[in-house]
């Protein structure tokens, strides 16, 4: 009868006797240490289960902190590449003129070059200024020596 109980069936002879108190001792230490067999199982799957969960988390979170690091030296390096860029460009605006000192000294350029054309010019004047008194000389000269000739040829003629 215990077998059939334990067993989980429901057929009890009626023919039979009720179970003594021993028997239903016998039949409680059973379960009961079905249920504990069935426990410790559980617990023992749980705990491996709990175990490969910690493990997962665990290994995960190892490979997240390896991800951050390498996110991290990553951002670091093109921070440092961006720094030394901003710096080339600071050096470069502080060697750099302004537009107000380059509009200056092209002012100064073109009035050096304004003066420059205008002395030339008056060179030029003066240089043919004097061409011209020493082209009006020599025609004076030439006129002045050609009458002096004439002169000199009819003198010189019997008359």
């Amino acid at each position: 009868m215990a077998l059939a109980v334990l067993h989980g069936q429901a057929e009890v002879a009626r023919a039979q006797e009720p179970p003594t108190t021993r028997e239903l001792l016998a039949i409680i230490n059973e379960r009961a240490k079905a249920d504990a067999t069935r426990i410790d199982v559980q617990e023992k799957a749980n705990n491996a289960r709990f175990d490969a969960q910690e493990k997962a988390v665990a290994a995960a979170l190892a490979a997240s902190d390896r991800a951050v690091t390498k996110a991290e030296d990553a951002q670091n390096k093109k921070n440092e590449s961006t720094n030394e860029f901003r710096g080339q460009l600071k050096d470069q605006a502080a060697t750099l003129s302004t537009r107000t000192e380059v509009d200056i000294r092209f002012k100064s350029i073109e009035d050096k070059i304004a003066a420059n054309t205008l002395q030339i010019t008056q060179q030029v004047s003066r240089a043919e200024g004097v061409a011209q008194i020493w082209g009006v000389m020599t025609v004076v000269v030439g006129l002045v020596l050609t009458g002096l000739m004439a002169l000199i040829a009819l003198r010189k003629r019997p008359a």
